[in-house]
């Protein structure tokens, strides 16, 4: 009769072990949803460090050819900031929507 009792306990015990172990899995800290949130945290992040990247070459090309007086590159960003040669002239135009 003690043999059952014991056997019965451990199965208890290990019963109730291997529920607080699926409730570890997928609750706390540590859980299996936590790795996945985490998972993904890092793809964004590593997508956000792979686009700065991409910006800094563009910026870094940028600064070389100023550097390099290309003079091309010069007149496109003083074109972009809206400056003009002296004796240009520069027309504006608004372009009418449908229904103004």
């Amino acid at each position: 009769m003690q043999k059952k009792i014991y056997k019965i306990l451990i199965l208890l015990l290990l019963a109730l072990f291997m529920v607080l172990a699926i409730i570890y899995f997928f609750t706390g800290d540590y859980s299996y949803f936590k790795a996945q949130e985490a998972q993904k945290e890092k793809r964004i992040i590593e997508e956000r460090i792979k686009l700065a990247k991409q910006k800094l070459a563009e910026k870094k090309q940028a600064y070389k050819n100023l550097k390099n007086k290309d003079k091309f590159e010069i007149e496109k960003l003083a074109r972009e900031k809206d400056m003009i040669k002296p004796g240009e002239k520069v027309y504006k135009y608004r372009i009418k929507k449908e229904g103004e």
